[in-house]
């Protein structure tokens, strides 16, 4: 059997993850977290601290914001109003999730998207072998 189509597979995954809003979404939390980690040193000065966590407070609403205008959401106007939308959201999803896949599990998504174009590759390779 010949080996996976890799690079074409990369490349579909890779033009995925410039116009899925879900994805960009986790790929800009996850560049804000690994932002928020390489931190070293911590102020002891309360008003710094209280400075820098609305610092990033805010720029996780404006990556929540980002991803909920491209999928036409409402748009958050404040953390605390996204706060309490996430938790009522939480305790009505412990009953029964409803949400799409894509927005439940989108890494779980993308998984699939990426067998798909296995298989499409290795139809179309199949195909092309017929006489």
């Amino acid at each position: 059997m010949k080996s996976p189509p890799i690079e074409a597979l990369r490349a579909a995954h890779q033009k995925r993850l410039l116009i899925d809003p879900d994805l960009i979404y986790l790929n800009d939390e996850l560049n804000l977290a690994k932002k928020r980690s390489s931190v070293k040193k911590i102020s002891l000065n309360i008003k710094k601290r209280k400075l820098i966590a609305k610092k990033y407070d805010d720029n996780f609403l404006a990556i929540q914001n980002k991803r909920r205008a491209s999928k036409k959401q409402k748009i958050y106007s404040s953390i605390e109003e996204w706060r309490n939308e996430s938790n009522d959201v939480k305790s009505k999803n412990k009953k029964e999730d409803t949400r799409p896949l894509p927005e439940k599990d989108p890494i779980l998504y993308e998984a699939g998207n990426i067998f798909a174009d296995y298989i499409n590759h290795l139809h179309s390779t199949n195909f092309a072998k017929l006489p």
